[in-house]
This record gives C-alpha cells, structure tokens and sequence, in this order.
C-alpha cells in the first residue's frame, strides 16, 4: 500500500510539474534580436530568437517592456518564425506577424492556437509535396 501511495504521489508531482512548464512565464531566453519602441516611447516590444535544434524549429519569443521601471512580460511566443515583423497601432496595440494584441493585457503562445492541419500544412509546404 505504501509503494502504490508513493507512486501516486510521484506521478501527480510529476504531472504538475510540467503542467506549471507550460506557460508563458518559462519560455526560452533566446539572443536579442531586435527592439521595437511604442509611439509614445513608454512601452518597447524586445524580440529574441530562441534557436531549435536537431528535433525543433526556431521560434521566436516577445517581450513587453515598461521602459521606466524596466518590468517585463512575456507576450508572444511563436514557433518556426526566424523573426518578428512589429507594426505599433497605436501606444498601447501592436500587430506581431499579424496578430494584433494589447500588450498589457493579451498574449499568443502558439501552443494554444495550434492544429494539426496547421502541422500538415507546414511540412507539406517545407518538403513541397502536391
């Protein structure tokens, strides 16, 4: 009864574990590749390039900035991307690779907007398969 209750207990930890992973909080640092200011030069948009290896693709990661008090968040995570194409629409609004959010209060992480569809479509198009 004891090993079944400690194996119990391993799994759920484990589970959590990754579960708490998942987030934007714990993405990869990546290298600064570029920056972006707002129009009114309190906010700036960091973009890092977060290299894949043998098994991944690159993605890239974004990074709301206050520029006064240097807080940041995480805001954009999108994977098989080299770069980030940053339109500012306003002080507040921006549009990353045409996906418009707020910076202060929205986020895309590519995991949850994500279908298999879109998995087929992008290794059809990489190996050019009709």
């Amino acid at each position: 009864m004891k090993k079944i209750c400690l194996l119990l207990f391993v799994l759920i930890t484990a589970v959590f574990s990754s579960c708490a992973a998942v987030g934007m909080d714990n993405l990869p640092a990546g290298e600064l590749i570029k920056t972006s200011n707002s129009p009114d030069n309190q906010y700036k948009i960091e973009v890092y390039l977060c290299g894949g290896n043998a098994t991944t693709a690159n993605s890239v990661r974004c990074a709301a900035v206050e520029i006064n008090s240097q807080k940041s968040r995480n805001i954009f995570w999108q994977y098989r991307q080299d770069d980030a194409e940053i339109e500012w629409l306003d002080n507040t609004n921006v549009k990353i690779n045409g996906i418009k959010l707020n910076i202060l209060t929205d986020s895309y992480d590519w995991r949850k907007h994500t279908s298999l569809d879109d998995d087929l479509d992008y290794w059809e198009n990489y190996w050019d398969i009709d």
